[in-house]
């Protein structure tokens, strides 16, 4: 005799039994990572002009200066007759590094291309806008950059004349010296930049640079129409970035500064640069020459120095 087999599913009632939800205990606040708080009474009255996102890191990609100690001053007295006539203005030059001036120009050759920690801050020239990397886009940002320092030549730039630039966002206005000799050069290295920018979904750098080095800034008054005719397609969104001013700065201490409360200026006189520029533009091409023997990027806090390897 065959048996059938009878499977006992249990009732609907034996299935609804109703589940019990566990409390999940906080975290402590020991564990949890505050967000930034901008607060520009630390920055000279600098705000933001991108807020932060968590997980997006500032980065920038330039080529340092370092002044010996002749250069330095005269640098240091042309900021200071600026602020004689502008008490507003901020020096950059305070926290750059002075170097011996035989590390400034043509000695010490070092063809390692093995990343090289950077030194202190000094001058620089910078070779892309600002650029905010996902994590995982970091490596490979400087892996570009890696291989652009081993295909590119240390060369020679020289210091041109006094000029007047602006950020983007019109909120400082930078005294800097444009670059003369080497502009062809630091195109290049723009350039060779650009395509793994473009993979980014990052803007490349301006279609017509002009490159430079900021030795003194100054905040603007908000809604400022005269100073429209300023040029501002350049690299001082570096200054906003690293500061070679400063110790390096994030992008998030970027400025825009629409409180009225810290000096600001409606703009920096042209008549002043003019003045600046006949006392003193003789001297600056005369000392303003130097090697451009590495190529930086920072990203975040982070900041990397590749020497220049490749064949002139």
């Amino acid at each position: 005799m065959k048996r059938s087999l009878v499977l006992d599913y249990g009732s609907s009632e034996d299935e609804e039994q109703p589940v019990r939800k566990k409390t999940l205990p906080q975290l402590s606040a020991n564990l949890t990572v505050p967000a930034p708080v901008d607060d520009p009474s630390k920055h000279q009255g600098r705000q933001r002009t991108r807020q932060h996102v968590e997980g997006q890191f500032a980065a920038h990609v330039y080529v340092s200066i370092q002044p010996n100690s002749e250069t330095r001053t005269l640098l240091e007295k042309i900021v200071q007759e600026a602020q004689s006539s502008v008490p507003e203005i901020h020096t950059l030059i305070n926290h750059a590094s002075e170097v011996p001036p035989s590390a400034s120009s043509t000695e010490q050759e070092n063809d390692d291309p093995k990343p090289i920690q950077a030194v202190a801050p000094s001058l620089h020239i910078s070779l892309s806008r600002p650029i905010y990397l996902r994590a995982h886009q970091r490596e490979d940002l400087k892996r570009t950059v890696r291989v652009m320092a081993s295909q590119f030549a240390p060369f020679m730039v020289s210091f041109a004349s006094l000029q007047l630039f602006q950020n983007d966002e019109k909120t400082r206005e930078f005294i800097s010296i444009e670059i003369g000799a080497g502009h062809h050069e630091l195109k290049k290295l723009a350039e060779a930049l650009s395509p793994q920018l473009r993979l980014f979904y990052q803007q490349s750098y301006y279609d017509a640079p002009r490159f430079h080095s900021s030795i003194a800034w100054a905040l603007l008054r908000p809604s400022n129409p005269a100073s429209s005719n300023i040029f501002n397609g350049n690299s001082s969104k570096m200054e906003e970035v690293i500061d070679s001013e400063s110790p390096p700065r994030s992008l998030e201490e970027e400025s825009q500064s629409s409180n009225t409360s810290f000096p600001s200026v409606t703009d920096i006189p042209r008549e002043l640069i003019t003045k600046l520029q006949e006392s003193h533009g003789k001297d600056l091409q005369r000392l303003g020459r130097f090697k451009i023997r590495n190529i930086c990027v920072r990203i975040g806090k982070d900041v990397k120095e590749w020497r220049l390897a490749g064949s002139g």
